[in-house]
């Protein structure tokens, strides 16, 4: 065979191979068409992409319960204390308070100078302490329940009356100044006013401790007021007689209930805290012993 005839042998095996691939590439194109975009081409390496649902909007946000010192407070098996009306509050408070105009405080400090009954000192960073004309408590950064607080010896009677100025500098929404009176340190438990001034002037009034028959926490009111603000003072007054209570904020009651399971105890001036830093301030403190005082009804 010459040359020439191996050279075109060769031109013909290379046009009836490339003719052959045309062929193949036309049958999948058709049968590609035919799949509807059934299949998908992955790179090399690539995972399979799946298919995605759109997203969804959020759920509308709940609102927070009131924050209260006890997480989960539980209900009372003893008496149910009695609410009443303002006139019954009155009624109960105001020969009291006209009692106690006419009678020195078994106890009165405006702090411009440091008396040493009070309860000061440092835990860590937080501390207790008077400072330029008042009594001053502050945590640095709470990190759960964090107390601070402050009690005068001479702040135990049974039955009294006590009154002061109050202010919160700083603090959370779900941190709260915590007054409490009837306190006993054998058990721990008091009946107790908790103000928080961050959370739009909410207020609890019940007791806490497990000297409220094995239960944390009794309820007794709740509610809110224009006059507990950040940064700014009000006055709180507190009467106890016997088994009878009544709370008044800026001379006009709060509440009032009568509860028997807690005879005795002190008053002591503090807040729990929660989150972050907080400072509370008071000022012009007056307590009468109600056994000193004549008069009383």
């Amino acid at each position: 065979m010459t040359n020439n005839s191996i050279s075109k042998e060769k031109s013909r095996g290379k046009f009836t191979m490339i003719v052959a691939a045309i062929a193949v590439l036309a049958v999948l194109g058709l049968l590609l068409s035919r799949l509807d975009g059934r299949i998908a081409i992955v790179a090399p390496g690539a995972s399979t992409p799946t298919n995605t649902s759109a997203p969804t909007s959020p759920a509308e946000p709940t609102s927070t319960p009131r924050p209260t010192q006890t997480e989960s407070p539980t209900a009372m098996t003893g008496p149910t204390p009695t609410l009443a009306q303002d006139a019954q509050a009155r009624a109960f408070a105001d020969p009291i308070l006209q009692a106690i105009a006419d009678a020195p405080p078994d106890v009165e400090d405006d702090f411009s100078s440091d008396s040493g009954n009070w309860s000061q000192g440092f835990s860590g960073k937080n501390s207790a302490q008077i400072l330029e004309g008042v009594l001053r408590l502050t945590v640095v950064g709470a990190a759960g329940d964090t107390w601070m607080g402050s009690s005068h010896p001479a702040m135990t009677a049974d039955d009294f009356a006590v009154q002061f100025d109050a202010r919160a500098t700083a603090m959370e929404f779900d941190s709260h100044f915590s007054i409490l009176w009837r306190w006993l340190p054998v058990d721990n438990s008091s009946y107790q006013l908790a103000l928080f001034p961050g959370l739009n002037g909410d207020w609890t009034l019940g007791g806490t401790g497990s000297g409220f028959a094995g239960n944390d926490f009794l309820d007794v009111a709740n509610g809110n007021s224009d006059s507990i603000k950040l940064d700014e003072w009000f006055t709180v007054t507190i009467i106890g007689q016997g088994s009878r209570f009544v709370v008044l904020l800026e001379n006009q009651p709060l509440a009032y209930f009568e509860d028997a399971r807690r005879p005795s105890g002190r008053v002591v001036l503090g807040m729990n805290i929660f989150n972050g830093a907080a400072t509370a301030e008071f000022d012009n403190v007056k307590y009468w012993n109600l056994d000193n005082v004549a008069g009383l009804p």
